[in-house]
Protein backbone atom coordinates (compact mmCIF):
# COMPACT_ATOMS: atom_id res chain seq x y z
CA UNK A 1 0.00 0.00 0.00
CA UNK A 2 1.60 3.01 -0.85
CA UNK A 3 1.26 6.64 0.72
CA UNK A 4 -2.20 8.80 -0.40
CA UNK A 5 -0.50 11.24 -1.49
CA UNK A 6 1.96 9.16 -4.25
CA UNK A 7 -1.66 7.20 -4.69
CA UNK A 8 -2.91 10.87 -5.62
CA UNK A 9 0.11 11.40 -7.75
CA UNK A 10 -0.42 8.08 -9.90
CA UNK A 11 -4.03 8.08 -10.18
CA UNK A 12 -3.37 11.49 -11.97
CA UNK A 13 -2.14 10.04 -14.58
CA UNK A 14 -4.75 7.59 -15.37
CA UNK A 15 -6.84 8.26 -18.32
CA UNK A 16 -10.47 7.27 -18.19
CA UNK A 17 -9.82 4.65 -15.92
CA UNK A 18 -7.75 2.66 -18.83
CA UNK A 19 -4.12 1.91 -18.64
CA UNK A 20 -2.45 4.67 -17.50
CA UNK A 21 0.34 6.53 -20.23
CA UNK A 22 2.67 6.04 -17.24
CA UNK A 23 2.43 1.94 -17.03
CA UNK A 24 1.85 1.84 -21.11
CA UNK A 25 5.44 3.64 -21.78
CA UNK A 26 7.08 1.33 -19.48
CA UNK A 27 5.71 -1.42 -21.37
CA UNK A 28 6.65 -0.49 -24.57
CA UNK A 29 10.51 0.34 -23.30
CA UNK A 30 10.84 -3.27 -22.17
CA UNK A 31 9.09 -4.52 -24.96
CA UNK A 32 11.50 -2.83 -27.27
CA UNK A 33 14.35 -4.50 -25.65
CA UNK A 34 12.55 -7.79 -24.77
CA UNK A 35 10.10 -8.43 -27.41
CA UNK A 36 11.42 -11.69 -29.88
CA UNK A 37 12.39 -13.54 -26.45
CA UNK A 38 9.18 -12.53 -24.91
CA UNK A 39 7.26 -13.91 -28.67
CA UNK A 40 10.06 -16.93 -28.38
CA UNK A 41 8.96 -17.62 -24.81
CA UNK A 42 4.95 -17.81 -25.75
CA UNK A 43 5.43 -20.04 -28.73
CA UNK A 44 7.41 -22.51 -26.76
CA UNK A 45 4.72 -22.60 -23.95
CA UNK A 46 1.66 -22.65 -26.97
CA UNK A 47 3.61 -25.64 -28.81
CA UNK A 48 3.48 -27.58 -25.56
CA UNK A 49 0.00 -26.58 -25.02
CA UNK A 50 -0.68 -27.69 -28.70
CA UNK A 51 1.35 -30.89 -28.56
CA UNK A 52 -0.36 -32.04 -25.58
CA UNK A 53 -4.19 -31.46 -27.31
CA UNK A 54 -2.91 -33.29 -30.58
CA UNK A 55 -1.65 -35.84 -28.45
CA UNK A 56 -4.66 -36.48 -26.51
CA UNK A 57 -7.11 -36.41 -29.66
CA UNK A 58 -4.91 -38.97 -31.23
CA UNK A 59 -5.02 -40.93 -28.25
CA UNK A 60 -8.68 -40.57 -26.91
CA UNK A 61 -10.43 -39.67 -30.01
CA UNK A 62 -8.71 -41.57 -32.59
CA UNK A 63 -9.45 -40.74 -36.45
CA UNK A 64 -11.70 -44.31 -37.07
CA UNK A 65 -14.99 -42.52 -36.42
CA UNK A 66 -14.71 -39.85 -39.38
CA UNK A 67 -13.59 -37.37 -36.95
CA UNK A 68 -10.64 -34.99 -37.99
CA UNK A 69 -8.50 -32.07 -37.22
CA UNK A 70 -5.19 -30.46 -38.53
CA UNK A 71 -1.90 -29.55 -36.82
CA UNK A 72 -2.52 -25.49 -36.93
CA UNK A 73 0.28 -23.81 -37.74
CA UNK A 74 -0.66 -20.66 -35.49
CA UNK A 75 -3.72 -19.32 -33.85
CA UNK A 76 -4.50 -21.09 -30.62
CA UNK A 77 -7.50 -23.28 -31.79
CA UNK A 78 -7.29 -27.29 -32.96
CA UNK A 79 -10.47 -27.15 -34.88
CA UNK A 80 -12.09 -31.11 -34.94
CA UNK A 81 -14.55 -31.86 -37.60
CA UNK A 82 -17.27 -34.59 -37.15
CA UNK A 83 -18.62 -36.92 -39.79
CA UNK A 84 -21.86 -35.92 -41.57
CA UNK A 85 -23.82 -38.87 -39.90
CA UNK A 86 -23.16 -36.78 -36.27
CA UNK A 87 -26.19 -34.50 -35.43
CA UNK A 88 -24.49 -32.63 -32.46
CA UNK A 89 -26.77 -30.21 -30.75
CA UNK A 90 -25.64 -26.75 -30.40
CA UNK A 91 -24.21 -26.10 -27.74
CA UNK A 92 -26.89 -23.30 -26.40
CA UNK A 93 -28.83 -25.88 -26.69
CA UNK A 94 -27.78 -28.44 -24.05
CA UNK A 95 -28.13 -29.16 -20.52
CA UNK A 96 -25.09 -28.90 -18.34
CA UNK A 97 -25.65 -31.83 -15.79
CA UNK A 98 -23.16 -31.08 -13.47
CA UNK A 99 -21.24 -27.84 -12.25
CA UNK A 100 -17.44 -27.52 -13.11
CA UNK A 101 -15.00 -29.62 -11.50
CA UNK A 102 -11.54 -30.37 -11.72
CA UNK A 103 -10.31 -33.70 -13.46
CA UNK A 104 -7.66 -35.43 -12.02
CA UNK A 105 -4.74 -37.60 -13.43
CA UNK A 106 -6.24 -41.05 -13.52
CA UNK A 107 -9.79 -42.19 -13.18
CA UNK A 108 -12.55 -39.78 -12.86
CA UNK A 109 -16.14 -40.53 -11.20
CA UNK A 110 -18.66 -37.67 -12.14
CA UNK A 111 -22.06 -38.02 -10.30
CA UNK A 112 -24.72 -36.40 -12.53
CA UNK A 113 -27.59 -35.74 -10.10
CA UNK A 114 -29.83 -34.56 -13.07
CA UNK A 115 -32.12 -36.61 -14.44
CA UNK A 116 -32.54 -35.50 -17.90
CA UNK A 117 -32.44 -38.26 -20.47
CA UNK A 118 -29.76 -37.95 -23.27
CA UNK A 119 -27.46 -39.77 -25.90
CA UNK A 120 -24.78 -37.60 -25.83
CA UNK A 121 -22.27 -36.45 -23.45
CA UNK A 122 -19.73 -33.50 -24.11
CA UNK A 123 -16.99 -33.24 -21.22
CA UNK A 124 -15.37 -29.79 -22.09
CA UNK A 125 -11.70 -29.22 -20.81
CA UNK A 126 -11.41 -25.50 -20.92
CA UNK A 127 -7.87 -25.98 -19.53
CA UNK A 128 -4.76 -28.39 -18.93
CA UNK A 129 -3.10 -28.03 -15.65
CA UNK A 130 0.70 -28.49 -15.03
CA UNK A 131 3.04 -30.45 -12.91
CA UNK A 132 6.68 -29.14 -12.39
CA UNK A 133 6.12 -26.91 -15.14
CA UNK A 134 4.86 -29.82 -17.65
CA UNK A 135 1.55 -29.70 -19.25
CA UNK A 136 -0.41 -32.59 -17.76
CA UNK A 137 -2.26 -35.11 -20.28
CA UNK A 138 -2.71 -37.79 -18.02
CA UNK A 139 -6.47 -37.76 -17.91
CA UNK A 140 -7.06 -41.17 -18.52
CA UNK A 141 -10.39 -42.26 -17.74
CA UNK A 142 -13.64 -40.53 -17.08
CA UNK A 143 -17.04 -42.12 -15.92
CA UNK A 144 -20.27 -40.91 -15.46
CA UNK A 145 -22.24 -42.03 -12.69
CA UNK A 146 -26.26 -41.45 -12.92
CA UNK A 147 -28.74 -40.28 -10.40
CA UNK A 148 -29.98 -42.90 -8.39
Amino acid sequence: MAPPPLVRSILSVKYDGATSPFTTRVVHAYMAEHLEEHVADLIAVYRVKRDAMLEALDEHVGREGGASWLRPHGGFFVWVRLPDACDPAKLADTTELTPTMPLQPGHNRIAVSDRTKTSNVLVWISKLGTTDGQSRTEISDITLQAAA
